[in-house]
């Protein structure tokens, strides 16, 4: 059985005496950079360092050498789920770019297979709309959602026949329950915040368009405000998901 030896330090340019950050490679070799110059080169390092580092006495966890926190693949757990979460911002099948190079096939079949868990977990937002009755428990709470005045007259926009969403016996508008539907097709592939604001964007050009006076005035309005509430509950939804890399 080979005994484990301590790190060895990497060759110029990596021995900067001046290097903020040490990483180390998965055969214990220790390069010393700056932190700078990794986060303008990757996305991920920028996010990595932003997050809140402790310091060496409140984290045990955390190897500290010559001063400098040492970044290793044992050590990155909670910085991988976070970079596995930006991924959602990407298609289920993303383009190439230059990170891929850095990790192995497994763990993007588990990049993969993560992404794709998420995108079915927010599924059971479409059939179950509970979500949306519990915040407006009445009409009024929303009226542009149900194509409705104040005074409790129609603005004329065709409504929904399904019954999926009625309140106090007030059936949603049909607009409102496309963009309900094509929204969470779209978070299938892409399950995060930014589908739901582009979408919700689309579903107001969509209502000006229809010329509606009523909802044109109202909708934008509303959407948007409703926009955090989806947002909230898809971030709930994905949050249960876990990311299965063997560290």
């Amino acid at each position: 059985m080979s005994i484990p030896s301590d790190p060895s330090c990497a060759p110029s340019p990596f021995d900067h005496v001046k290097a903020d950050v040490i990483l180390r490679s998965s055969d214990d070799i220790d390069f010393r950079v700056f932190k700078l110059f990794l986060s303008l080169a990757s996305p991920f390092f920028e996010t990595l360092f932003d997050l809140p580092q402790p310091s060496e006495e409140m984290n045990t966890d955390v190897e500290i050498k010559d001063g400098l926190p040492v970044a290793c693949r044992a050590c990155m757990q909670d910085e991988c789920a976070l970079a596995a979460k930006h991924t959602l911002r990407e298609p289920l099948v993303p383009t190439w770019f230059e990170e891929i190079e850095l990790i192995t096939s497994s763990e993007l079949l588990s990049l993969l297979s993560y992404h794709e868990k998420c995108g079915d977990a927010v599924q059971l937002l479409k059939d179950d709309l509970s979500w949306i009755t519990a915040e407006y428990r009445q009409w009024n709470a929303a009226p542009w959602m149900f194509g409705m005045y104040s005074g409790s007259g129609y603005c004329g926009c065709t409504l929904s026949t399904s019954g999926r969403l009625t309140l106090q016996g007030h059936s949603s508008a049909q607009w409102w329950e496309t963009f309900i539907d094509s929204t969470v097709l779209d978070l299938r592939d892409r399950p995060c915040a930014g589908t739901i604001q582009r979408n919700v964007e689309k579903a107001i050009q969509t209502v000006r368009q229809r010329n509606c006076r009523y909802c044109s005035s109202s909708a934008p309005g509303g959407l948007r405000e409703f926009a955090a509430l989806f947002t909230n509950r898809v971030e709930e939804l994905i949050a249960t998901v876990e990311l299965d890399l063997k560290f």
